[in-house]
């Protein structure tokens, strides 16, 4: 086809006044080379990274957070109920309480020399239980009687069960006999009784657990200070008390 082609030209040139001699046929023209050899390279294809979907990242974080939600209020709701219910059946829950009477003064002797005390007190001890469907068992009743800074004595009754609204009294005593009292509070005592009103503290330590049908509840502690002022025998004239003892819980 190249001859053909180069055959034609020299016929057109001839025809046109124009000719040439060509010592050899011309090579054949090349355009793809051409074309080739002042062709740039093409750049690569640019590499672009793969966006992350967010899209579906917040849709997680919605799911979990909503469903945290729910799950804290369904929760708060079933303890409201129950709260509820255990206020409707217990309606409502009373503590305990406590307090000192009947206090009887045997014998309260003071001597100066060496600084001893000989006493004999008797009182009850009254436990009141105000829950009309709460039962308490005590594991312990304990009561320090303290002058100033001094314990007396500590007595203790054993532990027993308080049925439902009841009112149980339990009888107590604490006594000394020549108990050692360091000078100052000797010091005070001897002021005490010449003013004729010694002031002692009963400090009432209750350990218990409430029982609610089969449920047995862990330990409560209740504490109450009763105070006692006590009027020294003066003469012939015995011991006794002053007023009524007064109870708080601490």
């Amino acid at each position: 086809m190249t001859t053909k082609f180069m055959s034609n030209m020299s016929r057109t040139f001839s025809n046109s006044g124009f000719s040439r001699t060509y010592s050899s046929a011309p090579k054949p023209f090349h355009f793809t080379k051409l074309h080739q050899a002042n062709m740039s390279p093409l750049p690569p294809p640019a590499t672009q990274k793969p966006k992350k979907d967010n899209s579906t990242c917040w849709a997680i974080f919605c799911c979990c957070f909503t469903g945290c939600i729910s799950m804290l209020i369904t929760a708060a709701i079933v303890l409201g109920i129950t709260a509820l219910i255990i206020w409707l059946v217990l309606r409502p829950v009373h503590m305990p309480r406590y307090n000192i009477q009947d206090v009887n003064v045997v014998r309260f002797a003071y001597n100066s020399v060496p600084r001893t005390l000989d006493s004999e007190v008797r009182y009850v001890v009254n436990a009141n239980n105000p829950n009309g469907k709460i039962g308490i068992r005590y594991e312990t009743i304990t009561i320090d009687t303290v002058y100033m800074t001094q314990n007396l004595n500590q007595h203790s009754i054993p532990g027993f069960y308080h049925g439902h609204r009841n009112v149980t009294l339990k009888p107590a005593s604490f006594s000394t006999t020549g108990l050692p009292l360091d000078p100052g509070t000797g010091a005070i005592l001897e002021g005490h009784i010449a003013t004729g009103d010694v002031p002692l503290v009963m400090r009432v330590r209750v350990k218990f657990n409430l029982k609610i049908g089969a449920i047995t509840t862990p330990t409560f502690t209740v504490k109450v200070n009763c105070n006692v002022h006590i009027k020294p025998p003066i003469g012939t004239t015995p011991a006794s008390v002053l007023g009524s003892p007064t109870c708080k819980r601490v």
